[in-house]
C-alpha cells in the first residue's frame, strides 16, 4: 500500500508542477509594479 500511496503523490506533484510554472512569470510583473509604485512615491516626496 505504501508503494501505491507514493505513486499517487508523485503523480500529484507532476500535475501541480506545470500549474505553478505559468504563475512564475507573473512575479516579475508584480515586481515592476512595485518598482513603479516606489518611483511614484519618491517623486511625490
Amino acid at each position: 500500500t505504501s508503494r501505491s500511496s507514493s505513486a499517487g503523490l508523485s503523480r500529484r506533484a507532476g500535475r501541480h508542477g506545470p500549474q505553478w510554472q505559468p504563475e512564475r512569470p507573473d512575479h516579475p510583473v508584480d515586481a515592476r509594479w512595485l518598482v513603479n509604485a516606489l518611483r511614484a512615491v519618491c517623486l511625490r516626496y
